[in-house]
């Protein structure tokens, strides 16, 4: 599995017709497999939450949900790294569910903002420095 919800939900799909089409699958029968999973899951994701075109033409809401729907990121960011430095700049000792918490939020903003191979490479070098603060 991976941070990646798009590839996380193709791997959980892919698991699921191996088991119950147990036989071995030709590597191009899987390759295919793979792009049909990944298009028809992507075309699933837009259809569910709708795409930012849908909101242009609601009247009054559709402005703000595309506004909120742009600035939850960078937000979160900023939150998270304002904690990350009230954290690393305090004398106090943090209880361990709180610092826990703080870890897994930088995570996932370093995962939004540089992917997943780099936060991977990373995370204990993390881990590491948040037990020892």
């Amino acid at each position: 599995m991976s941070f990646d919800p798009i590839t996380a939900g193709i791997d959980l799909v892919k698991e699921g017709i191996k088991r119950i089409f147990p036989e071995k699958m030709s590597e191009e029968q899987e390759r295919k497999l793979d792009s049909v999973l990944e298009q028809s899951f992507r075309k699933f994701i837009v259809e569910y939450e709708g795409s930012a075109r849908d909101y242009q033409h609601v009247p009054v809401v559709g402005p703000i949900v595309l506004l909120f729907r742009g600035l939850i990121r960078p937000l979160w960011t900023v939150g998270t790294l304002y904690w990350n430095w009230v954290y690393f700049t305090s004398v106090d000792q943090w209880p361990e569910m709180k610092w826990k918490l703080l870890l897994i939020n930088t995570i996932l903003v370093l995962v939004f903002w540089f992917g997943e191979r780099a936060v991977k490479n990373v995370t204990p070098f993390l881990v590491e420095l948040f037990k020892k603060r």
